[in-house]
């Protein structure tokens, strides 16, 4: 009986340190809404896409192949065109402060060329950024740090100016390493990131690594390239002034643009149009744990994301009037205040022991 009872102990404890949001929860899958589909130079083995300038500069790879091209959305036209050297494999691309940035595969270094000419201005080696970085895949930014892959699970975080390793984040699909990572891009506040091999991108959290979602774009793969395993999903293009979002694939032949996904952290409004707030309360002082309306329950997590403590539990009232409540249900305690987080609406809530079990 004592083991029984220390088993019991254990479980429970468990689940309060590991809620059920982060231990095997499957990230949510959203097939992809297409707005409109452009043509695409189908001998462009596409490795790195972004726009710049109202016009896509894309980086295509494969040796004596290699280019960085400026590209005219609607017809698909190149209108600047720079060749790399025959010995040179290019890959992903990004753009700071006008200047673009190239990774090469296994080259060791990535090229840097001004946005407007299209013309090399220098190298970095990747020694000098991370020792253990041997293979560029994909580049992206967040406004503050360049973000790496290298086909592995692992992106790094780097310093745009003084190229100095600034962290490294562990990407988890589930309880499960996500490798092939590939071309990335920096969408409303999350890293989009192709799969070597997967017809979807995964939509990654920059602080912790978890995969919160996944777009699904097997429906729009070319039929054209549909008998050819190397032809995979790989370039993503964000325009962050227009809000278009643009992907397409090695040797494809369309280039697609794509509602975004829903959910961001851009465009999620943090007030429902009740007004209804999560306001702290003595009771959640305590370490309650305020139950939510359905719409607005996240497995045990604050609208901010941060887990709380559940060893009890203090009912939701909207912050409406109280005349108006007093119709659906009585008041039976007085309301408690909120100091803290004024001007927000009032809540009242009352505690219970949570039932044991």
């Amino acid at each position: 009986m004592p083991c029984v009872v220390l088993i019991v102990a254990v479980v429970a404890g468990a689940s309060l340190l590991f809620p059920e949001s982060s231990v095997g929860a499957a990230p949510p899958v959203v097939k992809a809404t297409l707005v409109q589909a452009y043509p695409h130079d189908q001998t462009a083995f596409c490795q790195g896409l972004v726009v710049y300038d109202g016009q896509l500069l894309e980086g295509t790879g494969q040796y004596s192949h290699s280019r960085l091209r400026r590209v005219d959305i609607e017809s698909g036209r190149s209108v600047a065109d720079h060749k790399l050297g025959s010995e040179i494999f290019g890959e992903g691309i990004t753009v700071w402060k006008d200047t673009v940035l190239q990774l090469t595969w296994r080259n060791g270094y990535l090229i840097t060329y001004d946005a407007k000419t299209l013309q090399k201005t220098g190298t970095v080696r990747y020694s000098a950024i991370d020792r253990s970085l041997r293979e560029g895949w994909g580049i992206a930014h967040d406004g503050r740090s360049l973000i790496i892959s290298d086909g592995s699970s692992t992106l790094r975080f780097v310093n745009p100016d003084t190229f100095r390793l600034e962290r490294t984040l562990t990407v988890r699909a589930g309880a499960r390493a996500l490798s092939k990572l590939n071309e990335l891009e920096f969408v409303n506040g999350q890293i989009y990131a192709n799969v070597w091999y997967e017809d979807r991108i995964a939509c990654i959290d920059p602080e912790n690594g978890t995969v919160t979602g996944w777009i699904e774009l097997s429906h729009l793969r070319p039929r054209e390239v549909r008998g050819n395993r190397e032809a995979v999903l790989n370039g993503i293009a964000w325009d962050e002034k227009s809000g278009r979002l643009f992907v397409t694939g090695k040797h494809w032949p369309k280039l697609f643009e794509l509602a975004p996904a829903p959910g961001s952290r851009a465009t999620a409004s943090p007030t429902a149009p009740s007004e209804q707030r999560w306001v702290r309360s003595p009771a959640a002082a305590l370490g309650c744990r305020a139950s939510r309306p359905p719409a607005e329950r996240h497995r045990g997590q604050t609208p901010s994301g941060a887990s709380r403590p559940r060893p009890r539990r203090c009912r939701w009232e909207s912050a409406e009037p109280r005349r108006a409540r007093r119709s659906r249900r009585p008041a039976r305690r007085a309301p408690c205040r909120a100091p803290e987080f004024a001007p927000a609406p009032p809540v009242r809530c009352r505690t219970e022991s949570q039932p044991r079990g």
